[in-house]
């Protein structure tokens, strides 16, 4: 009998070390978004979609969702270059939703909260004077975070009255499975998200909706916004809506420095591997303490994504371009450190895929 629960406790145990298990990684403000960055949507049939729980060491099984045609593009740019920047001065981020009609939404990024200031587009603005925080950073496994906005919108003798809140909580992490692979060692964000829509005219209530939304975002270390996006809609007027989309464009966070000797010059080598497909990586060397900017440009010299946009003290330093939602190519990487005062150096990359 001994040697038969002595051979049980052994199976029990390589069953327990053969389980998955994985260390938590933190979303901090290095992933909050910059003027040139995109992310990509692609939208997904809901049937089928269920949302699975949370906790940890969790299997998010979905590689059986149905992708549909349709994509939406959330573009970063700088406030001052869009149309309605006027009525949000204190914005230091826009971006472009390529909605019908075209949306443009002004942020205002912090160090610990990613906030929006309002929104507008042809004949419509609505301006918060409570910022709405669209993600608070850092966020890991057990966070917990609340907020509350308060938004106002004038039309004639109507105006319209927005407040809530959004509560923040990561609520997991573990496995994600997709029809483009296999994910590990995600974290999944829950947001908790109820609105009071109050309509008024001549000073009159003429509408009321009480909105509830609860969103489930699974994000992938390395990559700033979520890949997978699962919202679920109740109100006084919309019994249930479930929307799910997929984060195809992504743009790559994270620096990794790889010594602490100060270097004796500014320098930006060759990429690793190049040519390459569809991930390299960019090393480069500070001299002295100072703002770093990298950015990726396309043969044309459009500029498609921004690696680096902060202040980096001196050191060795690489950073790494995931490059597999752009074609084959000729991309240029450039960098400039205290906008190009200190130096400033370009270098070509081939992407072969």
């Amino acid at each position: 009998m001994k040697i038969i629960n002595y051979f049980l406790t052994i199976v029990y145990l390589m069953f327990v070390f053969s389980l998955p298990s994985y260390s938590q990684f933190t979303i901090g403000n290095s992933y909050k978004p910059i003027a040139g960055d995109t992310l990509e949507l692609k939208t997904v049939d809901t049937t089928g979609v269920v949302i699975s729980p949370g906790g940890a060491n969790q299997i998010w099984n979905y590689s059986d969702i149905h992708i549909l045609p349709e994509i939406f593009y959330e573009r970063f740019v700088q406030p001052s270059s869009t149309p309605y920047y006027s009525q949000f001065p204190n914005s230091n981020v826009a971006t472009i939703n390529t909605d019908t009609p075209t949306m443009y939404h002004y942020y205002n990024t912090t160090g610990s909260d990613w906030l929006l200031n309002g929104y507008a587009f042809t004949g419509f603005a609505l301006t918060y004077s409570n910022p709405l925080c669209r993600m608070h950073y850092p966020i890991s496994y057990g966070t917990q975070y609340p907020s509350t906005f308060t938004g106002i919108r004038y039309s004639g003798n109507t105006t319209y009255y927005y407040s809530g809140s959004r509560y923040f909580l990561g609520d997991g992490y573990g496995t994600l499975i997709l029809p483009a692979g296999t994910y590990n060692n995600v974290l999944r964000v829950k947001i908790l998200y109820e609105v009071f829509d109050t309509t008024k005219t001549g000073g009159v209530v003429v509408n009321t909706d009480h909105i509830f939304i609860t969103e489930y975002n699974w994000y992938d270390e390395g990559f700033k916004f979520p890949i997978l996006t699962i919202d679920e809609f109740s109100s006084n007027q919309i019994s249930y809506l479930k929307m799910v989309y997929l984060g195809s464009r992504n743009p790559t966070v994270g620096i990794k420095k790889n010594s602490n000797k100060i270097p004796n010059k500014y320098s930006l080598f060759q990429n690793y591997p190049n040519p390459f497909n569809p991930k390299t990586s960019i090393r480069f060397d500070i001299k002295k303490s100072g703002y770093v900017e990298i950015k990726i440009f396309d043969i044309a010299g459009r500029l498609i994504s921004v690696l680096v946009n902060e202040k980096i003290n001196a050191g060795s330093y690489s950073v790494g371009w995931d490059a597999s939602a752009y074609p084959s190519g000729v991309y240029f990487k450039r960098i400039s450190v205290d906008g190009g005062k200190s130096f400033i150096d370009t270098k070509k990359m081939i992407l072969i895929k």
